[in-house]
């Protein structure tokens, strides 16, 4: 999954990524650029890696999504998850579609578990599974298939 002109920046606070947010995506140069701020905390310094990890591949995951479908895959990738706002302040976070695929992405070229927000309203692994395909056209294979918790 190709990604171009992505700039990341990693901090260790919370304040670059505003919110309380644990990460965020920025499209720039009028959509010709992408900026992924790493900013995710984690109480136990022994999880933190760990945790940015998460937030770096959720993150690169909306730079894909942007740089590769096109406004009828992501209308069919909201029917599919049962969504109707791929993005904006008119849903909550878990009910956008750009998160549900962030999340899709992410889980699908991790290695090993993968916790899932809770916020998602369908964390199944027929869901995930589905939506993958949907936006990627592979299945994930079944000898590296996530876990879905």
């Amino acid at each position: 999954m190709p990604l171009a002109n992505v700039d990341i920046g990693v901090y260790d606070n919370q304040s670059a990524c505003g919110d309380g947010r644990r990460g965020l995506h920025q499209l720039a140069e009028h959509g010709a650029r992408s900026l992924v701020l790493v900013c995710a905390l984690h109480d136990s310094p022994r999880h933190q890696e760990g945790s940015r990890r998460h937030v770096l591949l959720h993150e690169l995951a909306h730079v894909w999504a942007e740089q590769n479908l096109s406004q009828a895959q992501k209308q069919d990738f909201l029917l599919v998850r049962g969504l109707t706002v791929w993005s904006g302040s008119e849903a909550g976070w878990g009910e956008l579609g750009a998160e549900h695929a962030a999340e899709i992405l992410a889980w699908g070229v991790s290695e090993g578990p993968y916790l899932l927000h809770p916020e998602l309203s369908d964390r199944s692994c027929d869901g995930f599974e589905a939506g993958h395909e949907l936006l990627t056209g592979n299945a994930v294979s079944d000898d590296r298939l996530p876990t879905c918790s």
